[in-house]
């Protein structure tokens, strides 16, 4: 079959290796190599036929590790999936921050059908650490902005980019996209201030529209300070059209290295969070920076993407304990709040049960948006 996924899947221990290779093999998606040692892990993929690896070599202590080091000391972007029973914080960690690129639990891929499958899709299509070129082409990061995601062909934005050229000090011009008919109007609200939004929208949705920076882009008296929580590296084109809507923008990038593109240094700052699963520390930060924003007389922005990546590693309870707390600081210190989740790759129960918490609700879809519950004042 053509236009498969090639997977390579990685186990050491035999009934676990034939069990899943069957799983996988059963997807006519996907087209499946397997090996069972880190040296036979390495010859697969110098063949240069596979486009994402899932991984659970856990019978050695560092076996996950040592064939991580290996397939980045060969490629720094294909997909690295640390796929194993072994659910420790410190494994996890230590996978991520060698430059694992995701994880799933195999109780987790047993507990839903389709979730392993839709990882390694979305891992192939959206790999983390590709950037735009600079030349209008899409980047395929889950970007908050992205210059093609509202229906913009990359010919007619670089059409556009002739007609409005960089500006003398490098910085890239907000091109108007040319919107497709086929596409919905971007997405137009505007909550009451210090309130928090959960934006419910899969992930093909969102890279079509540019929810978050339709949000920012919202005409204001002045601009804004801004923090972006974020799983995944946003493109320089991108971050330079949002800190062009900021009075000062802070990205809070965990596990990823944040790029800040030249002449904005003074506009944007980065904190780096190493491990996902750092939940006291992302508090801290977070924390310190609305704190930071209260001496300044002006709005204050926060964007979540996405809760979804957060899920994949604390249980729904942990989430909501550590939203439950962070929503009262933000609100506190009058920050409005926009949180992401992919409600195609949670469970309907975990969305349920972080519903509550947050003060509005809306549902991106195809067709438009829905308002699901809002609060205003009396």
């Amino acid at each position: 079959m053509t236009n498969q996924t090639r997977v390579l899947y990685v186990d050491d221990t035999p009934e676990s290796l034939q069990t899943w290779a069957d799983f996988l093999e059963d997807h006519s998606e996907l087209a499946v190599t397997t090996a069972e040692s880190v040296s036979a892990g390495v010859a697969a993929i110098e063949t240069g036929d596979v486009e994402c690896v899932l991984c659970d070599l856990s019978t050695t202590s560092d076996g996950n590790l040592e064939f991580l080091m290996e397939v980045r000391t060969r490629s720094s972007e294909l997909p690295f999936i640390l796929f194993t029973a072994d659910e420790q914080d410190k494994t996890i960690n230590d996978a991520i921050e060698q430059g694992a690129d995701d994880y799933l639990s195999k109780s987790q891929a047993m507990e839903s059908d389709g979730m392993l499958l839709r990882r390694i899709q979305q891992s192939v299509d959206d790999p983390p650490t590709q950037l735009t070129n600079g030349d209008g082409s899409e980047s395929t990061s889950i970007d908050i902005v992205d210059s093609a995601s509202d229906g913009t062909k990359p010919d007619e934005l670089a059409e556009e980019r002739e007609r409005h050229p960089s500006d003398s000090t490098g910085h890239e011009p907000t091109v108007t996209p040319v919107t497709s008919k086929r596409e919905p109007k971007p997405i137009e609200y505007v909550p009451e201030d210090a309130t928090s939004t959960l934006i419910q929208a899969d992930e093909a949705i969102k890279r079509k529209r540019a929810s978050c920076h339709d949000i920012l882009a919202t005409e204001r008296e002045e601009p804004p300070n801004v923090a972006l929580i974020r799983y995944k590296r946003l493109s320089e084109s991108a971050l330079s059209m949002i800190a062009d809507q900021a009075n000062r923008t802070t990205i809070i990038s965990i596990g990823y290295t944040q790029p800040t593109p030249n002449g904005l240094e003074s506009d944007v700052n980065v904190v780096r969070i190493n491990s996902p699963t750092d939940l006291t520390r992302l508090g801290i930060v977070t924390t310190g920076i609305v704190e930071g924003w209260e001496s300044q007389p002006r709005s204050s922005i926060l964007c979540f993407d996405t809760l979804s990546v957060l899920l994949q590693y604390k249980t729904v309870k942990q989430v909501f304990q550590f939203l439950h707390i962070l929503l009262a600081k933000l609100q506190s210190a009058a920050v409005t709040s926009y949180f992401h989740i992919d409600h195609t790759t949670e469970s309907t129960q975990n969305v349920h049960s972080l519903k509550p918490i947050f003060d509005n609700i809306l549902e991106v879809t195809p067709e438009g948006v829905d308002i699901v519950s809002e609060t205003r004042p009396q």
